[in-house]
């Protein structure tokens, strides 16, 4: 069981190093952990501003090997290109039966239509 810290505010300074040596500031973003190296004074200075809280962690998944994480993100964006693709066959079926339906459609509600004669244009002579 690990205790840890993390930012409340939306930004925290805090300088890691030795106290008696060189110290390096870090600049933690909110819910960001604050990094190991932190002097036990400043991190009760923090959390007793509240800029900071104590979060204790039980367990630690396991680490993933980063090729096999790319590979599972792999596998699930090629199904989640399955499934859009087998949606928009659904779509575009229920489209061409819609087609087919407004065409039917205009099929039945034309009007008939009597060609006329051509009109012979008079003019001067």
């Amino acid at each position: 069981m690990a205790t840890l810290y993390k930012a409340k505010a939306s930004v925290v300074k805090v300088a890691v190093g030795s106290p008696s040596g060189n110290r390096v500031a870090r600049i933690v973003r909110a819910g960001g952990i604050i990094p190991e190296g932190v002097d036990e004074e400043q991190l009760k200075h923090l959390v007793s501003r509240k800029l900071i809280e104590k979060v204790t962690v039980t367990e630690q998944p396991p680490a993933q090997n980063p090729v096999e994480a790319l590979k599972a993100q792999l596998e699930e964006a090629k199904a989640a290109t399955e499934a859009a693709k087998a949606e928009a066959a659904a779509a575009n079926g229920k489209l061409a039966e819609a087609n087919e339906q407004l065409e039917a459609a205009n099929a039945d509600n034309k009007p008939a239509t009597a060609k006329a004669p051509a009109s012979k244009a008079t003019g001067t002579k």
